[in-house]
């Protein structure tokens, strides 16, 4: 979704960065916390973008996903 987005000109180099998964550990419950706090500043900070919030691209996949 990224890589499409920011082939449409939309300056993404803002967003804090997008949190990393973790294999080993990934079911402990402070990591679930933390990256889901650090998930939500991520999409807050997208789609405050109007031309993210408007992409039919981002309007299509929160539609379906």
């Amino acid at each position: 979704l990224k890589n499409d987005i920011s082939d449409k000109n939309i300056n993404l180099n803002d967003l804090p960065p997008f949190p990393k998964k973790k294999l080993v550990g990934s079911m402990d419950p402070q990591f679930i916390d933390q990256r889901m706090v650090e998930l939500g500043r991520y999409f807050n900070a997208l789609l405050s973008k109007n031309q993210v919030a408007r992409n039919i691209l981002v309007l299509t996949y929160f539609t379906h996903h």
